[in-house]
């Protein structure tokens, strides 16, 4: 083994003294580094920028209160998640992982573990910064309030305009459309009730049938607060 090595040693030593063989100019190699380095970084940016973007859309949207109305809650939500931000953030992750394969870290680390660590990493980061970029852009009014999804998804808000405990029964203007809309809330959310009050913003998850909503989950609504634009 240490003779082969030895007769390619010589080769290369051969080929470059005849010229057939020349090395890569040196600021070529760390031109290309840097260029790669700023790539991988601007990739990564982009990843943590669309969790950021993500979080924000599905506390202001309210969709994480879905995964408190028990197993309904929770399918309703994965059907409501905005997959196509998770889809793009998988493609920075692939692209980024192509990038990377040049670096000696990329050999000797398999790709999916590589993967998985940017992930997590740029998840975690997109939760810490959620809050502190996300709170400021709101109070520079360059946000506005996603629309809810209609009543027909299975999830709305809205604000209580009448409300009868004992008959688990309330009535809400939606927040999208305006329009009255008449509740029944289901057992045992029914037992909830006793913590809401006229005039309250709500979120309810519920199915529509023949224009009323029985409703299996509600809450309040904590949203964040969207300044009107001017």
């Amino acid at each position: 083994m240490k003779n082969k090595f030895e007769h390619l040693k010589e080769k290369i030593i051969h080929d470059i003294e005849s010229g057939s063989l020349s090395p890569k100019p040196r600021w070529k190699e760390i031109g290309y580094s840097v260029l790669t380095i700023v790539l991988v970084s601007a990739i990564f940016a982009l990843t943590v920028a669309v969790f950021v973007y993500l979080f924000h859309a599905l506390r202001a949207a309210g969709l994480s209160s879905l995964l408190g109305f028990g197993w309904r809650g929770i399918i309703l939500f994965l059907f409501l998640v905005p997959w196509g931000l998770i889809a793009i953030d998988i493609l920075f992750v692939m692209l980024l992982m192509r990038v990377i394969k040049r670096f000696e870290i990329g050999w000797k680390v398999p790709r999916l573990y590589l993967a998985v660590f940017f992930l997590v990493t740029a998840f975690t980061a997109g939760y810490v910064l959620d809050r502190p970029m996300n709170d400021r852009m709101e109070a520079s009014n360059m946000y506005e309030r996603p629309t809810p999804p209609r009543i027909g998804a299975g999830f709305t808000h809205g604000v209580i305009i009448t409300l009868d405990e004992p008959e688990c029964s309330l009535s809400i203007v939606d927040e999208r459309s305006g329009d009255t809309i008449e509740v029944w809330v289901l057992q045992p959310a029914c037992e909830r009730l006793i913590l809401f009050r006229v005039g309250e913003s709500i979120i309810i998850a519920g199915e529509d049938e023949d224009g009323i909503l029985k409703a299996y989950g509600i809450r309040h609504d904590i949203r964040p607060s969207f300044p009107k634009k001017q």
